[in-house]
């Protein structure tokens, strides 16, 4: 944190907002990684002000690790609005320059929200989206267990959670 932090107060306000925003991208997953949501926030709200300049993957990843935000401090229903606003925008389930992973975000924070007909939707592209990229789908799959337990489907939740910690484990990854 504290490298960070220098590193922060050498930015200089002059520099292209583009540039800026890449300080606030690696400030805001160092303090999200470090637990501190608040400034992880301010660092993702002051990309989300520079959007224009970047297009619309940009601003679909923004907004999606702010509402992961409001996941982790457990406010879901903000957050199921959030995702519920982004994905009525018609772009949003067509932008093909992305993995996946920021959809995922919007299909739990759905689920954790109560809106698990919405959520079945965006999981199943979700799915498709990151077996593309990644060769399986653990990473949708761990949070795709959340909402069939929360469907009443223990059973089924507990086998897609092993497949998908089994997948993490063979690729050296914890989910």
């Amino acid at each position: 944190i504290a490298a960070l932090e220098e590193t922060l107060a050498l930015r200089d306000p002059h520099w292209p907002p583009w540039i800026l925003a890449i300080f606030d991208n690696v400030a805001s997953i160092v303090y999200a990684g470090a637990g501190d949501t608040a400034r992880a926030r301010e660092h993702l709200l002051a990309i989300r002000a520079v959007y224009s300049l970047s297009g619309a993957v940009d601003e679909l990843i923004t907004e999606s690790l702010i509402i992961d935000l409001d996941v982790a401090e457990g406010r879901f229903e903000q957050a199921a609005e959030a995702a519920a606003a982004l994905l009525a925008r018609p772009e949003t389930m067509v932008i093909r320059r992305t993995d996946g992973r920021g959809l995922r975000v919007l299909a739990t924070a759905l689920a954790l929200g109560g809106r698990l007909d919405e959520a079945e939707r965006v999981y199943r592209a979700t799915l498709e989206r990151v077996r593309r990229h990644f060769g399986h789908g653990a990473a949708v799959l761990i949070d795709a267990a959340t909402w069939l337990a929360r469907k009443g489907r223990l059973e089924d939740a507990a086998r897609v959670c092993a497949y998908a910690n089994a997948a993490h484990e063979r690729d050296g990854r914890t989910p």
